[in-house]
């Protein structure tokens, strides 16, 4: 309620007045208010029961919209606090029915807004997932269960006895995916029980009833292993308890080759194996059989092959040499037994060409020929355990030839002291050891071998094959005769360029023949003393050979016996020939060639012995002549001459400024000169402004008193010259200048 109060107000001829207040209350009574209905979810033929209340004391009425889909509802207003329906789904999906109700309240009959709101009917729940359904023992049963509304499920199955894997407890999932196991040979039947209940509204459908068909499982009747030997078929068939294709492959074994590890689909193992190794191998094949009445697969079934190796001939070719006996034993990496024969070579004898089974070969075999010949032997094997026999080995046995040796030698003559040259006519790319006969050896091809004794010797050559290691010999004798002596001497053995000297034979025996060679190109047959003169620089080796009446020879050489030096040039030259007395330094610089010491000889009594000397000279004008000698290293010498000169330097001081007022001060000018000029050759000249010559003198010590003509001269500039003679030589050094004249 409220209270409210009017004052009025009256106006006439423009003056207002306020009336009497007048008061007035207001009763306002509330709209009712239906609270907030949520939506309903009910399962199919389910009763409502929905009560009604408002915020004020309120009667109701309320009316169903009509839904042609659901039977129950109340299409016509209703008075009732309660809302009480049984709905009824005829369809198969979810129907809504939409409720109004109203509120009046009571007693002043205001109504409000009206509450709607929506009751949801779940259809009847009906599985839709198959029935009945067929597997392979050992497979999954994989049903999906469905309905026609969504909905979560509880299933179980009844045990079987006869197989496993059936889930007996109750599960709860949308899919059955047990793995079952038909342990009989017949068909088994496993019962499973579906109970669905609906996502919304939680309604309970009718349980549904699944039979599974379990189908025996399949079974490989062949054998689960095999054994054969290497390079042999597996040639094992594949065979199952029904009707069946197969599908088979290899375990990979990197010790055997020829196992198929792709999946293969005959009905027979025919892989060709190879035992790499020289164990026993085992392949691992894997199988399964899909039968062509049903389409079921097996399990995997192993199948173990195990390939023997086969025998292996240890023994590696063998090399001998002609006429050599082979010592061959037979050797296998198993315990085999032997039987071999020899192929024919009609180049060798004393091979056995018929079977043997036996371990040895001890055959003589000889090589006919000059080159390297081969026997090769057939050699089968034989496991006595396993039968394996391997196929047939070759040996091979290279039968090398022996290599020729020989030799002679170069000369008809042989002499002790003298070389013997032996000739080696063996075969090429041999290794030869040679015996002297005189305890001397030697391993060159074509050695040289002088005896210190006269007398016969048996040399013995040895020529080894280093490629095939056989040897032959070779022998014969040599005779050796007396060499002469050879002793000669010289006179002089160091010179210089052009050197004579003279050789002598210092044994002289009777009836030799001798010849120098005198080692710069010359030689000489001259008996007992020879001379000879070198007409070039160096060190020369120098023979004699003797030779005896029965053509024996001896050279005796004398290395560097004579050595003639080059003839020392003796150059030099200064870095200048002319200094001053202020100073007096020469620098000498050596130019000589073939020379190994230096004197020098300055001209003031001083001396050298550097190579590129400096000397100073006392400060006083004079002309020295240097002497240079060199010498090489055996004492010859060259001497050089040169002279230098110490000059005296012209001093000179000439004035600017002259006062001639006769003061006893400076009252003349002329030049003053000290030292280094020639007092007789001199000159002082004075002109004036115009050029015109106003003063002569040629002494030194007369000076121009500022006069010309008895006349006393203005104040001025004059210009002067001065001509004076050089002491250090004979030039004339002429001078210009300005001097100020000053009363």
């Amino acid at each position: 309620s409220s209270d409210i109060i009017i004052t009025p107000f009256y106006t006439s001829n423009g003056i207002t007045c306020p009336g009497e207040d007048n008061g007035f209350q207001f009763l306002i009574n509330p709209s009712p208010q239906i609270p907030g209905l949520p939506p309903l979810v009910v399962c199919n033929g389910e009763e409502i029961s929905v009560q009604l209340s408002a915020n004020v004391n309120s009667s109701f009425t309320w009316i169903a919209l009509d839904n042609p889909n659901v039977i129950g509802e109340s299409t016509v207003n209703q008075t009732s606090s309660v809302i009480l329906n049984t709905l009824l789904n005829n369809s198969s999906t979810f129907q809504t029915v939409t409720y109004q109700a109203f509120a009046t309240s009571e007693p002043q009959g205001c109504t409000g807004t009206p509450q709607i709101f929506g009751v949801t009917v779940v259809p009847d729940l009906q599985m839709t997932s198959a029935e009945t359904t067929e597997i392979c023992s050992g497979g999954a049963v994989n049903v999906g269960l469905t309905s026609n509304i969504p909905a979560a499920y509880t299933w179980i199955a009844t045990d079987n006895p006869q197989v496993t894997g059936e889930s007996t407890v109750m599960q709860s999932s949308s899919f059955i995916g047990d793995q079952l196991i038909n342990n009989t040979t017949i068909p088994q039947l496993v019962i499973y029980s579906v109970f669905p209940v609906s996502l919304n509204g939680s309604c309970i459908g009718a349980p549904q009833t699944i039979a599974v068909l379990v189908r025996p499982p399949l079974d490989l009747v062949s054998p689960a292993s095999a054994e054969i030997c290497s390079e042999e078929n597996v040639n094992l068939p594949l065979v199952a308890n029904v009707p069946a294709g197969f599908n088979w492959f290899a375990q990979d074994n990197p010790l055997v080759t020829g196992e198929s590890t792709d999946v293969q689909t005959t009905n027979e193992i025919g892989d060709v194996l190879v035992n790499t190794s020289n164990e026993p191998q085992f392949v691992n094949y894997f199988a399964t059989a899909s039968s062509t009445l049903n389409g079921c697969v097996s399990p995997i079934f192993s199948i173990v092959v195990t390939v023997n190796p086969l025998p292996v001939l240890l023994n590696e070719t063998v090399q001998i040499c002609s006429s050599e006996q082979l010592d061959i034993t037979l050797e296998s990496d198993q315990l085999v037994s032997f039987s071999w024969f020899a192929q024919n070579n009609t180049s060798i004898l004393g091979e056995t060409q018929t079977q043997q089974n036996s371990q040895f070969i001890s055959d003589i075999l000889t090589n006919n020929t000059t080159t390297a010949q081969t026997v090769n032997y057939n050699v089968i094997l034989l496991n006595n355990v396993t039968g394996c026999s391997s196929n047939p080995d070759v040996l091979s046995v290279i039968v090398n030839p022996l290599p020729f040796v020989s030799f002679t030698t170069d000369g008809s003559v042989l002499c002790n002291l003298d070389p013997v040259n032996f000739v080696n006519n063996s075969d090429t790319g041999l290794d030869f050891t040679w015996d002297f006969g005189d305890g001397s050896t030697d391993n060159l091809v074509t050695p040289s071998h002088i005896y210190g004794i006269i007398g016969t010797y048996n040399v013995n050559l040895t020529g080894v094959n280093p490629v095939t290691g056989c040897s032959s010999e070779f022998s014969s004798t040599v005779t050796l005769n007396q060499s002469p002596d050879a002793d000669f001497s010289v006179d002089l053995p160091l010179g210089c360029v052009v050197h004579d000297v003279v050789f002598t034979d210092n044994i002289s025996a009777p009836g030799t023949t001798l010849f120098w060679d005198f080692g710069d190109g010359e030689t000489s047959n001259q008996t007992g003393s020879v001379d000879h003169q070198y007409g070039g620089a160096g060190c020369f080796d120098v023979s004699l050979t003797v030779t005896s009446v029965n053509g024996c020879s001896f050279t005796s050489t004398q290395n560097e016996m004579v050595c003639v030096y080059e003839v020392p040039v003796a150059s030099f030259t200064t870095v200048s020939d002319t200094m001053s007395t202020e100073d007096p330094v020469f620098e000498f610089v050596n130019g000589s060639v073939y020379a190994t010491t230096y004197v020098w000889d300055f001209g003031d009594g001083n001396s050298s012995l550097a190579t590129n000397p400096i000397h100073e000279y006392e400060g006083s004008p004079a002309s020295y002549v240097i002497t240079l000698y060199a010498y090489n290293e055996v004492g010859c010498v060259d001497s050089s001459y040169y002279t230098v000169v110490v000059n005296e330097d012209l001093l000179i001081y000439v004035p600017n400024t002259f006062t001639p007022n006769n003061d006893e001060l400076n009252n003349s000018f002329k030049p003053i000169l000290t030292a280094g000029f020639d007092r007789y050759n001199y000159r002082l000249l004075i002109f004036d402004r115009w050029g015109e010559l106003i003063f002569e003198s040629r002494d030194p010590e007369f000076g121009w008193d500022g006069t010309y003509g008895g006349k006393i001269m203005q104040d001025g500039v004059y210009t002067w010259k001065i001509n004076v003679g050089l002491l250090q030589n004979e030039d004339v050094k002429e001078m210009h200048g300005h001097v100020n004249l000053i009363r």
